[in-house]
């Protein structure tokens, strides 16, 4: 019962998640456009002819606030997807005690339902045991056991009150049907609860692959691309007078 409520839940969720990550991702991307405004003017001094003191002077400067940019801006970036790890397991946690009510509800009202049926079952039962006897008893009373207007087959029945009454008769189907009826409750129940479980798990999954990727990603941005600005950089700073300049 409770299915079509955890798929909704889901969704929202998706939701909600999407919308996390715009907001972290646009404080990430300030991030990573302040120390990208910094490169282009970095690469602005270097594409300079000529040198001078102060010319050096600027560059020098401008590598060494680069390079702390570059470590405050991974600093950031993983302060960011921490807060972000936060906030996904606080949703997810959320959404594990949203379900958890849920499911409280659903087992009950899946509880009642199939107890209603159990007691309809039961009353079918006790209306079949009771035109059996009857027709029992009027098969003896008109003594049919000797007619010809009824089959063999039935006449065999009609006469066996106890078999057709007992464990091979309605009481046993009656037994069977109980059985189905547990069987199918509990079946009913894990199937729910697996649901769920598939669910969460994806959740969880899925935002363990987001982490391992922006983590991923982050370093690849402050230990790669950055750094390879950086090293060209040192080596242009390095370079001899008169080299000319680097068109970027």
């Amino acid at each position: 019962p409770s299915l079509s409520l955890l798929s909704a839940q889901a969704r929202e969720f998706g939701e909600a998640a999407s919308t996390m990550l715009a907001e972290n991702d646009s404080e990430a991307l300030a991030h990573i456009a302040t120390f990208n405004a910094a490169a282009k003017a970095a690469k602005k001094l270097f594409a300079q002819r000529g040198g001078s003191t102060e010319l050096d002077a600027q560059r020098d400067e401008a590598i060494s606030s680069l390079r702390e940019g570059n470590e405050a801006l991974h600093e950031q970036l993983l302060e960011i997807e921490m807060m972000q790890v936060d906030q996904f397991i606080a949703a997810i946690d959320s959404f594990e005690a949203t379900y958890t009510g849920m499911h409280g509800t659903s087992v009950e009202a899946i509880s009642i339902t199939f107890n209603a049926l159990r007691e309809l079952a039961t009353g079918w039962t006790a209306e079949a045991l009771e035109i059996a006897s009857e027709r029992h008893d009027w098969f003896v009373a008109e003594n049919l056991s000797e007619s010809d207007d009824l089959a063999d087959e039935l006449k065999a029945v009609l006469n066996d009150k106890e078999g057709m009454e007992g464990l091979t008769g309605i009481e046993g189907a009656a037994e069977a049907r109980l059985s189905f009826l547990d069987a199918t409750e509990e079946s009913v129940a894990k199937a729910e609860k697996a649901a769920f479980n598939a669910v969460l798990n994806a959740l969880r999954e899925g935002e363990h692959r987001r982490n391992r990727q922006r983590v991923n990603e982050v370093s690849h941005l402050v230990h790669t691309i950055n750094q390879e600005l950086l090293d060209k950089l040192d080596k242009l700073n390095n370079a001899a007078e008169g080299e000319e300049p680097i068109i970027w």
